[in-house]
């Protein structure tokens, strides 16, 4: 186990980097190619105690729908890499989202389609043996039920998962429905429960949830909805809310911000963060500086006090290789700080004219400062949230890029 000298070293590297690309250390832990062990992963990374990584690939693998893997550290130095499982239509396709892991080591997750029903699904991979076993645990319905989960599930340690889907909920001006906030609870028995806790209605309520909740210390949920809002930009700016669990168990939404205009933040995106002070940090993947990507800017990072006022942290313009286009939202690393993703900009290379993406850290001073610029073997748009480990080591993927060509896991460490 590492001591927390490392941590100490991490914390102080962030708060010393100006080009801190410099200073930070990348590797790729492995590149995908299109082949059975999966290609192009959107998903985050989670690790065990033993330091193995999980994650999924969106593409390929035995179906070409997408594929499960581990990453174990090699003795000596390296990483050996595993396939835990290709899915099957039936079984779901196309997972965006990261894995969750339960204390007895079980990982949980969903897929954006697929499923007898072809609306996603949500999964279980136990540990058994020397294997793994797959097991599907729900099939999501469309219509009145949710579809299609957007963000990764997250625990409340009781037995029960929260998500997101970008459809389905019922009424609404949406085409497969606005998108839902759901609810799976283990039974205990091997069988699973789905409810949904709230379907969107579209216009003002807010449309197409996307991105992780976020929980505060009462159990309150909060998260973003892609779209609708104020009317200021195509298809409404996009909204903040929040679910309130009521005395009788009911579950109330309170729409917590609008976003005005693009200027203030256009298709926000999920993995809202909690600062210690309570304040909630997000990112909008347009909007901002909109001479930047005119008209509609390249992203911005935004803060929401308790008030549900919100302060504009920073604007990317990429005109000092800050990067463009958060295509994620944020995580929380060590000592306050929050980290970040940039799927284009950084350092202008031959085949990223623009950046082939970021890594950024926002200090506890609200402060934005880019950690890692990718190049095109290391990687090539990171659309999804980083993972620190908690003791000193920050791990990813990358979309494209990497040797393979179809993006890859990276390390980054002080």
């Amino acid at each position: 186990m590492r001591t927390n000298r490392s941590i100490v070293l991490f914390f102080l590297t962030f708060l010393l980097m100006l080009p801190v690309h410099a200073a930070v250390k990348e590797k790729v832990l492995h590149s995908f190619g299109e082949d059975n062990n999966g290609a192009y992963p959107i998903s985050s990374i989670v690790s065990d105690s033993q330091g193995n990584l999980f994650g999924t690939t969106n593409l390929a693998g035995a179906n070409g729908i997408g594929t499960i893997f581990e990453l174990m550290p090699a003795a000596g130095g390296g990483w050996t890499f595993a396939l835990l499982h290709s899915f099957t239509l039936d079984e779901g396709g196309n997972p965006r989202t990261g894995l969750i892991r339960d204390q007895a080591g079980n990982l949980y997750g969903t897929t954006d389609d697929g499923g007898v029903l072809t609306f996603g699904t949500a999964f279980e991979l136990s540990p058994k043996g020397s294997g793994w076993d797959f097991n599907l645990i729900y099939n999501f319905a469309g219509g009145a039920d949710a579809a299609f989960p957007s963000g990764s599930l997250i625990s409340d340690g009781r037995g029960s998962f929260f998500g997101t889907t970008g459809g389905g909920g019922g009424s609404g001006n949406c085409t497969f429905g606005c998108g839902t906030v759901f609810q799976l609870r283990n039974n205990g028995n091997g069988q699973w429960t789905e409810q949904v806790l709230y379907g969107f209605q579209g216009g003002s309520d807010g449309a197409d949830p996307i991105g992780p909740l976020v929980a505060d210390r009462g159990g309150n949920l909060y998260g973003v909805t892609e779209l609708g809002g104020t009317s200021q930009c195509q298809g409404g700016c996009g909204t903040i809310f929040r679910l309130h669990r009521e005395a009788n168990g009911a579950w109330r939404k309170h729409t917590v911000l609008q976003f005005s205009d693009k200027q203030h933040g256009w298709f926000p995106n999920g993995g809202l963060a909690f600062d210690s002070s309570g304040n909630l940090y997000g990112t909008a993947s347009l909007g901002g500086d909109l001479t930047c990507n005119p008209p509609n800017g390249c992203g911005l990072v935004f803060k929401i006090n308790s008030r549900g006022e919100e302060t504009v942290v920073h604007n990317f313009s990429n005109s000092n290789g800050d990067g463009m286009f958060p295509e994620t939202g944020l995580s929380t690393g060590p000592g306050g700080h929050l980290l970040g993703t940039t799927a284009e900009g950084g350092h202008s290379i031959p085949n990223c004219e623009f950046g082939c993406g970021t890594v950024f850290d926002i200090t506890p001073t609200g402060k934005v400062v880019v950690v890692y610029s990718f190049g095109l073997d290391d990687g090539v748009m990171p659309l999804a949230p980083v993972y620190w480990d908690g003791v000193g080591h920050v791990f990813g993927t990358t979309f494209e890029g990497g040797t393979g060509f179809a993006g890859t896991v990276f390390e980054l460490t002080p």
